[in-house]
């Protein structure tokens, strides 16, 4: 995690004075081997409307054969985040969501987005000798999933099936 952190840090100039205005926030997370750390830089206008300016992203996952994949993913990923943040709103009707799909769930257009950045941490992984987590997981998931010529009674199951 702190490869990404110092990573995104440096990039996106960590420290280093603002644009006047501008007003920087960080973020980082981390889902099974993957960390990812971003720096947003955000705006607000004197009448108070809010602007993400600019989104630096660091990611560690590990090996990686298509940058431009990697790239596209974390792009997406701030069109919808940011989107969900500035424009989002789910409201109900007589339980009911109002908002059923894109035409009425707005999200950032073109002129909105933030410019993000994206870096990728080096890999030191060597694919040949990792095991297959993707199929490990995969057939867990599988495992555990019901199905209809299977028993969904713990008691009544086989447990060789």
């Amino acid at each position: 995690m702190l490869a990404v952190l110092d990573l995104a840090a440096s990039k996106a100039g960590w420290g280093s004075p603002n644009p006047e205005g501008w007003f920087p926030g960080i973020a980082a997370g981390q889902f099974e081997q993957t960390c990812v750390a971003m720096i947003a830089q955000v705006s607000v206008s004197n009448e108070g409307e809010v602007r993400v300016r600019r989104a630096v992203c660091a990611i560690d996952c590990e090996l990686v054969v298509n940058p431009l994949a990697v790239e596209a993913q974390i792009e997406g990923a701030v069109a919808y985040g940011v989107s969900a943040v500035l424009k989002g709103e789910i409201t109900f009707t007589d339980g009911a969501a109002d908002q059923s799909n894109f035409d009425d769930y707005p999200i950032l257009r073109m002129n909105e987005m933030p410019r993000v950045e994206v870096h990728i941490v080096p890999s030191k992984a060597d694919p040949w000798c990792r095991r297959n987590d993707g199929a490990d997981r995969h057939a867990r998931r599988r495992q555990h999933r019901p199905r209809r010529d299977r028993p969904t009674d713990p008691d009544t199951a086989d447990p060789d099936d």
